[in-house]
Formats: structure tokens, C-alpha cells, sequence
């Protein structure tokens, strides 16, 4: 139990972490204008967009990478677990974050746009549903035998 629980925890910081990196790739790639709506918070349609798909790159690896430390389904039903109890509390907090009061300007770091960026509430949504299913895909993905090489 205590190794599908650890197996667990590496999965998700392995999403963490690799969400992060495809973020921090998208504002280099966006910038501001490009990651935002212009003149304010609201994060553009091409951010909503995308976000997911780094998403459900980032945890389909996750689920690999706890289904190989913990093979089973247990390690993989634990790590969805995480996902949608942490998933929720993001959605809560997202609900109540208080609109910024201070108006864009255009020079922008990537920390000040994570707190004061306002992501649509589907994509808070969203955003577990896709880290369940990319687990549930990566955990059958490790779960697979190495297809056997014809001679």
C-alpha cells in the first residue's frame, strides 16, 4: 500500500512539474497579448486551448510513471484520486479569487500573471477531467506487455 501511495505521489509531482515546464513554454511562446485578452486578466482562447492539451501530455506521463514505480491499479485509482480532490479545491479557490484591481500593463513576468490571471471556470473544470483521463491512459500504457518482435 505505502509504495501505489508513493507511486501516487511521483505521478503527481511528475504532472506538476511537467505542467509547469508546458506552461512556462506557452508564455515564452504567447507572451502577454498572446496569453492574455487585450487590456486585462482574462486568459485568451488560444491559453484555454492549449492548456488542457499540456494537461493530458502531463498526466498521461504521470500515469506511466506511477503505474511503473506501482503496477496495478491501485497506485493509478489513488493518483486519480488526488487529481480530482485537489482538481476540486483549485475549482473552489479559482471561484473565489477576487477579480485584480490593478489594470495590465505591458510588461508582464510569468509570476505576476499566474496571480492575477482569470481562467474561465471550464477550464478549472476541465482541467481534472483531462488529468483522469490522461492518467487512466498512461496507467494502461505502462500496463501493456512489450508487443513480442516477429522473426
Amino acid at each position: 500500500m505505502l509504495r501505489a501511495i508513493g507511486a501516487a505521489v511521483v505521478g503527481y509531482i511528475v504532472a506538476l512539474v511537467l505542467v509547469f515546464v508546458g506552461l512556462t513554454v506557452l508564455w515564452i511562446v504567447l507572451g502577454p497579448d498572446g496569453a492574455f485578452e487585450p487590456g486585462g486578466w482574462d486568459t485568451s482562447l488560444t491559453w484555454n486551448l492549449v492548456n488542457p492539451v499540456i494537461g493530458l501530455a502531463a498526466a498521461i506521463v504521470a500515469g506511466w510513471v506511477c503505474a511503473l514505480i506501482s503496477p496495478g491499479g491501485r497506485s493509478i485509482a489513488i493518483l486519480v484520486g488526488l487529481i480530482v480532490v485537489l482538481g476540486a479545491l483549485s475549482a473552489v479557490s479559482v471561484m473565489m479569487k477576487p477579480e485584480p484591481t490593478t489594470p495590465r500593463v505591458e510588461t508582464v513576468t510569468m509570476f505576476e500573471a499566474m496571480n492575477a490571471a482569470q481562467a474561465p471556470l471550464w477550464t478549472v473544470i476541465l482541467n481534472p477531467i483531462v488529468g483522469v483521463i490522461g492518467v487512466v491512459i498512461g496507467g494502461r500504457l505502462r500496463g501493456r506487455p512489450a508487443a513480442a518482435s516477429a522473426s
